[in-house]
């Protein structure tokens, strides 16, 4: 089986990418989408999380924008948080594998692939880049 680790910056086209690999029946692996399940209601790192920054849970419910405010202002909480939050990513990202035992290729949307080191994992590697356009209404990467 190969394990290809796809990544890139925000608004480079990884979803795209991936959805193309899901069409051509490869089984794909959406981190992002990971944390967003274990983040959300009921999710499996909510109590953690608002343990360990008191504040941002309310009433079962992660306040992102809270949590976001607190550990982008100190290298040392986000840290804390990384902590929580990738190993409950990778042990996702084993089931993923188990449940996918005879597949010939398996895609892994990681957008921190090469930040948390998780790149030694992979065979393969894609990196989608998109070039900056420019118009009257400002600038983005997304397609003219």
């Amino acid at each position: 089986m190969i394990r290809i680790a796809l990544t890139g910056s925000i608004g480079m086209g990884k979803s795209t990418v991936a959805k193309m690999f899901e069409r051509a029946g490869i089984p794909v692996f959406d981190a992002d989408a990971v944390v967003r399940e274990l983040q959300a209601p009921g999710g499996g790192l909510v109590e953690k999380i608002g343990a360990l920054f008191p504040g941002t849970v309310r009433c079962g419910t992660l306040d992102r924008d809270c949590l976001a405010h607190i550990v982008l202002a100190d290298p040392a909480k986000l840290k804390a948080l990384e902590q929580i939050v990738h190993p409950a990513v990778r042990e996702a990202r084993d089931s993923f594998v188990a449940d996918h035992p005879h597949s010939p290729g398996l895609l892994f949307e990681i957008p921190l692939l090469f930040e948390t080191g998780s790149d030694k994992e992979f065979d393969k590697f894609i990196v989608v880049s998109a070039p900056l356009r420019c118009s009257a209404r400002g600038c983005s990467n997304a397609p003219a």
